[in-house]
């Protein structure tokens, strides 16, 4: 079984390391546990939702377009096909 690629999300760790948190300090005000806060930052969590970018955006004191940059596939304006 192949495991789903990741997508890093290095934004949100900067943030966090230049405000002085641990993953588990952040985590904690984002209301997540820290293994889920570090899948968050390192992508293994794939498909985030926008409340849990918002919960980080809060936490990290700054806005979700700090987070995720304008390349994100987050961000993507392609139109999607329904089945």
């Amino acid at each position: 079984m192949n495991a789903a690629p990741t997508t890093p999300r290095p934004a949100i760790a900067r943030r966090r390391r230049s405000l002085g948190l641990t993953q588990t300090e952040a985590a904690a005000r984002a209301g997540m546990p820290q293994p889920r806060w570090s899948d968050l930052e390192s992508g293994r969590w794939p498909n985030p939702t926008i409340a849990t970018f918002r919960r980080a955006a809060r936490a990290l004191q700054c806005t979700i377009d700090d987070l995720v940059p304008d390349e994100s596939p987050y961000d993507d304006d392609t139109p999607r096909s329904r089945p």
